[in-house]
């Protein structure tokens, strides 16, 4: 089997008596990205150059180089009106400006060659700097799973700071990388990618070459969040069901009659649709997110865990990016979408390859006889087919799926 790699960030938060060296620090970082990215905007041939290369580039127009220093030979473009800058707090900077220049390049590149380039805008370039700081290694030490030092700047000098930390567990086969410190409200997080490795990186081609067995899973709303068929080639050898929407959506129901009891007791409308915004802004609105995130992490785990049991390195997914039909539910209803992205990670990391195959007509064709179905009047999860094949609604899609993902070539996957 082929040994990789992936990288999985961990959300840490900080606790730090004063945020004034922090938000300093931070302020600093973007006027520095903000200076180099103005100067890329105006130098477009560096971008031909290589990540590495345009970086060196870029520190000698602006710093110069050991013999130009020697020789006390100023720069093309001199980095002034900043303090004194680490070394490694500058590249970090560097970087970023970097990304955010090729990234509206690209932006810039799809509009011209657009169909509806009449039609639409053209893309913007960023006017305001708000970037979230990386501490490249040099500017953190004494890095564990309660504590760090950081490297920040006072306003005056640059100096370390100790803050404790809390968060879960680093795994004790990851790699950390540079941390990335993020704000929301008054709380400071610190956002650490792991390095973790990956037994089996083998692509869809090489384990379809020797059959190896996959599982077809089906996404519906309803108490059962998840079905999964297990597909040996071409049959079907079984069949597992995960549930736990009914109780989800039992949780979500008390906190919108909390939230509405709260509403009416301050004398304002219960139409949500007209207080979307008010709504959004609250804390009721974070409460049901996280039971989304419980959720969906809690299905994604047990579909990860089966395919362990069963043997399974492939799982086969329906394709939602392209149904804007489905965005128009309730917000807290259907969850396809978020457990599909869950489960692409996690799967990966146990060395199980997830696939995504378009939907189009796996709802409404029978999965033995291909004919039309229509749903069970009396059992709305059953359905019904005119040749008198008859099972599960979701279980039909999630075997149609299996057999979509059978035809197709494997070039095209």
């Amino acid at each position: 089997m082929k040994q990789g790699w992936i990288t999985i960030t961990y959300q840490f938060l900080l606790f730090q008596k004063s945020n004034v060296c922090i938000d300093t620090t931070r302020e600093l970082y973007n006027q520095v990205l903000k200076f180099y990215y103005i100067l890329l905007s105006e130098h477009n041939e560096l971008l031909k150059l290589s990540d590495h290369l345009l970086l060196r580039e870029l520190e000698i127009l602006t710093i110069g180089t050991k013999e130009q220093k020697s020789a006390k030979i100023n720069p093309k473009i001199p980095l002034e009106g900043f303090p004194k800058l680490p070394i490694y707090f500058r590249r970090a900077a560097i970087s970023a400006a970097i990304g955010m220049m090729r990234s509206y390049k690209k932006r810039i590149e799809s509009w011209e060659y657009s169909k509806e380039t009449q039609e639409k805008k053209c893309p913007s370039s960023p006017t305001r700097f708000l970037a979230a700081p990386v501490f490249y290694k040099g500017m953190y030490r004494n890095f564990n799973q309660k504590e760090i030092e950081l490297k920040v700047f006072t306003g005056k000098r640059w100096e370390w700071i100790y803050s404790k930390l809390k968060g879960r567990k680093l795994p004790d086969n990851g790699k950390a990388c540079s941390p990335i410190l993020k704000q929301k409200g008054k709380q400071i997080f610190l956002y650490v990618p792991v390095k973790l490795p990956v037994s089996d990186i083998r692509t869809i081609r090489e384990r379809m070459n020797i059959q190896e067995n996959f599982l077809a899973l089906a996404v519906p709303n309803g108490d059962c969040m998840a079905v999964g068929v297990v597909f040996e080639m071409t049959n079907v050898i079984a069949t597992r069901f995960f549930y736990g929407g009914k109780e989800m959506k039992a949780y979500c129901e008390r906190v919108l009659y909390r939230l509405r009891k709260s509403w009416k007791s301050r004398g304002e409308t219960q139409n949500l649709q007209k207080q979307n915004e008010k709504f959004i802004n609250s804390r009721w609105y974070k409460k049901i997110a996280a039971i989304h995130e419980n959720y969906t992490h809690q299905i994604s785990h047990q579909i990860i865990e089966y395919c362990k049991q069963q043997q399974i390195s492939m799982i086969v997914v329906p394709k939602y990016q392209e149904m804007t039909d489905i965005l128009n539910r309730r917000y807290y209803g259907w969850l396809g979408r978020s457990l599909i992205s869950k489960l692409k990670y996690k799967a990966f990391r146990q060395g199980i390859i997830v696939s995504s195959i378009r939907p189009y007509h796996m709802t409404n064709q029978c999965s033995n006889c291909g004919a039309k179905i229509k749903r069970n009047k009396d059992h709305p999860l059953l359905f019904e087919c005119p040749n008198g094949h008859n099972g599960n609604f979701a279980r039909n899609t999630a075997i149609n799926l299996g057999f979509r993902f059978l035809k197709y070539n494997l070039d095209d996957l």
